[in-house]
């Protein structure tokens, strides 16, 4: 039996954690087992078996961040409040602060605005405050005052410096343009100076990120139980056995951390990885000996979010986003059972070896991303509810055509969102025959061959999916022909496709809507290599024939 133990008892802690004022990072490194082994039938029966459990938590290296102030976070709830406006950035705000306060101011409102911090291309605050700003960019009228009434009760308006400021999209250097309708005062949260425009708010500051971890952030650390166990059988002078089975599952509460980790968005997961073994070795005679074996192995990966109600959302320009992965929740889980027997056989000069392996694997899954992802170009679009982008798993029977937000979505939806759930299976299968001939007293040669047929995947539901190609002599030529451009009409080996309803653009890569190929469904990922042939050549000499 053993236990190793080491912690943070006698620890300093570590300078850049210090200088923010934050407490010690917890550390823990604990081990623990035994083993036991012997007979149980003498000569006959024996066991072997071990534990080790093991409990790690720690931190990674405190890597420097750029978050939101407190300054900020307040104004968007005071902004809120005043107005009735119950934005998602205040919810977030108010419930996901980051864990490390930062001491460093980065920008304050008006230098992040003036400048140019944002990826928006937005350079003084008329471009934030105008209608005209984001109907530039495609926004509906509607849109655009919903965003600008926002952006003005947030930022306040001092119509003596916001008036006579150019539109970025919409100016040039000699033609500036000003915004169309005039704005009127409105004191805002920022505290912008009523005659100069200036805001001195703190924005954003420069923190430390410590991301706590049990098993991924420094070295190759082990959360979880390990244990083993082995039974031997000498059944008589031409027969043994053994039996055996392992059992290995890895918990790490905090999982693999973004940089949003540090606002407590962890994603636990779970590790499993039992297999057993069974080996049935009997002797025909002093020449032909067989072993066959049994097998069984497991993989199982869970991957959780620790908060599932937040999408994952980020900003361009790198500063502290909120929510996990979009992929997460996700599950892996592998089955693999196998089969092998192998003759040896000793004739003369000869040791003869042939046997065959067979593995069948199942590997059932979900990656799911229903869940969406939101794109911001700045924490102040964030604020303003009004993200540029967003990527989601959605089923297109929920949308209208074109499906576009806000109004897109059907009143009727026909179905729900589409499973991403796969059950992929295949075969392994490999046969081999291999000769040692001792041709000489000093010469030996090595002569063998093998295959192997490894079966492509397949889907059980037919949920592959593949690209089909159109008509050429090559895939370039394939990949050029296999539908028209979305929004045209075009003849593919003498067939003309209307690509230009609404309904055609939106299932354009489908194979059969704009041409004979696209991607379509399949039970397997293509066709597989039946081809795999292995020689075997080899030889070992004895220099000074004394072997």
């Amino acid at each position: 039996m053993w236990e190793y133990l080491r912690n943070d008892n006698l620890d300093a802690n570590e300078y850049f954690v210090s200088q923010q004022q934050f407490a010690r990072p917890e550390l823990k490194f604990n081990q623990f087992g035994g083993t036991l082994g012997g007979p149980i039938i003498k000569d006959k029966l024996f066991f072997f078996g071990a534990y080790q459990g093991d409990r790690f938590q720690t931190v990674g290296t405190p890597q420097t961040v750029t978050q939101d102030t407190q300054a900020w976070r307040s104004a968007v709830l005071s902004a809120d409040s005043t107005t009735g406006v119950n934005s998602v950035a205040g919810l977030l705000y108010k419930n996901f602060n980051p864990s490390v306060p930062g001491t460093t101011v980065l920008n304050t409102v008006d230098s992040y605005i003036i400048g140019l911090s944002s990826s928006s291309g937005f350079a003084n605050y008329a471009d934030y405050l105008c209608p005209d700003s984001y109907i530039a960019v495609g926004a509906t009228s509607t849109q655009a005052n919903a965003i600008a009434t926002r952006m003005q009760s947030l930022l306040g308006v001092v119509p003596a410096v916001d008036n006579i400021a150019p539109l970025s999209y919409l100016s040039t250097p000699s033609s500036p343009v000003f915004c169309s309708t005039p704005f009127t005062a409105q004191a805002g949260f920022v505290g912008r100076d009523p005659v100069s425009g200036i805001s001195n708010m703190p924005f954003q500051e420069s923190s430390v990120a410590i991301f706590k971890s049990q098993t991924q952030t420094i070295g190759n650390l082990f959360n979880g139980n390990e244990a083993s166990l082995k039974l031997d059988y000498n059944w008589n002078a031409n027969n043994r056995s053994y039996i055996q089975f392992n059992w290995w599952k890895q918990t790490d509460n905090f999982g693999p951390c973004s940089s949003a980790c540090a606002r407590g968005f962890t994603n636990p997961q779970k590790v499993y990885y039992p297999n057993g073994q069974f080996s049935l070795v009997h002797t025909f005679s002093p020449n032909i000996l067989n072993e066959a074996r049994l097998g069984y192995t497991a993989n199982r990966n869970l991957i959780t979010t620790g908060t599932p109600g937040v999408p994952d959302i980020n900003f361009d320009d790198a500063s502290l986003g909120f929510g996990s992965y979009s992929g997460y929740p996700q599950f892996f889980k592998e089955h693999v059972y196998t089969y092998s027997d192998m003759v040896s056989i000793s004739h003369g000069n000869h040791s003869i070896k042939a046997g065959a392996d067979f593995r069948r694997n199942l590997e059932n899954s979900e990656f799911n991303v229903a869940r969406p992802s939101y794109y911001f170009e700045d924490p102040i679009f964030f604020a303003a509810d009004a993200p540029y982008s967003v990527s989601a798993g959605v089923n297109p029977d929920l949308c209208g055509v074109p499906c576009t937000l806000p109004g897109g979505l059907k009143s009727n939806p026909s179905s729900a969102l589409q499973s991403n759930i796969r059950h992929w299976r295949n075969w392994e299968v490999g046969g081999y025959l291999q000769d040692d001939w001792k041709a000489t007293k000093r010469l030996t040669l090595n002569l063998g061959i093998r295959y192997d047929l490894f079966t492509r995947h397949k889907e059980l539901n037919n949920l592959a999916t593949t690209f089909d190609l159109g008509p050429g002599n090559n895939v370039v030529d394939g990949v050029k022909n296999a539908n028209v451009l979305a929004g045209t009409v075009g003849t593919i080996n003498g067939v003309t496709y209307d690509c230009t309803s609404n309904t055609a653009i939106a299932q354009s890569i489908i194979a059969g809507v704009c041409g004979p190929g696209g991607f379509a469904p399949s039970k397997s990922l293509g066709k597989g290599d039946h081809n795999n042939w292995g020689p075997r050549v080899g030889f070992a000499w004895d220099v000074f024939g004394d072997g």
